[in-house]
């Protein structure tokens, strides 16, 4: 009887420890970010919620299940504001797209995906700049992976920017 007790004791001791060391939160270590220009962008992230970067401008959103292959970085060159968006494996970064902001024309920044204002109600214009050839045959199929998926993002930032009350998007 003592026996079929302790083995029940214990099973039941195995079950409750194997629950609760499931429900902890595994956290992988971030590669540093190198510093920009200009602070770096402030990213709020909440397990369930996307992540957002500051702009002066307003938010570029996407979402947080990618937060430990992207990072971003922000630049203040003269008049253009950029915000750098790298896919990250291993110790490696490679730049996927930019936005860039700027007061000014700048063809060579990328193409121009439309306007918004700053405070002071001046025409920004906001460019976008996807990188090409950047998958290579020497990658392996998790990094190709990391690169595609971080590309895809491209997508969600676009689709922030087109919330943000100011913003107008280029008519082809």
């Amino acid at each position: 009887m003592f026996r079929k007790k302790a083995i029940v004791i214990f099973l039941s001791a195995f079950v409750v420890f194997g629950l609760v060391g499931c429900g902890h939160k595994k956290t992988a270590s971030t590669p540093e970010t190198p510093k920009s220009t200009i602070s770096s962008s402030t990213a709020e992230s909440n397990s369930n919620q996307d992540i957002s970067v500051d702009t002066p401008y307003g938010k570029l959103v996407y979402p947080y299940s990618v937060e430990e292959i992207l990072t971003t970085e922000s630049n203040k060159d003269d008049d253009t504001d950029s915000y750098i968006f790298d896919a990250v494996f291993d110790e490696n970064k490679i730049k996927v797209f930019t936005i860039y902001f700027s007061k000014s024309d700048h063809t060579d920044e990328g193409d121009l995906i439309g306007t918004t204002k700053d405070k002071d109600g001046n025409n920004i214009n906001v460019y976008l700049k996807p990188e090409s050839n950047i998958v290579n045959e020497e990658m392996s199929d998790d990094e190709k992976d990391i690169i595609y998926t971080a590309q895809e993002t491209l997508n969600d930032v676009v689709t922030s920017l087109e919330k943000w009350p100011d913003y107008k998007s280029k008519q082809n």
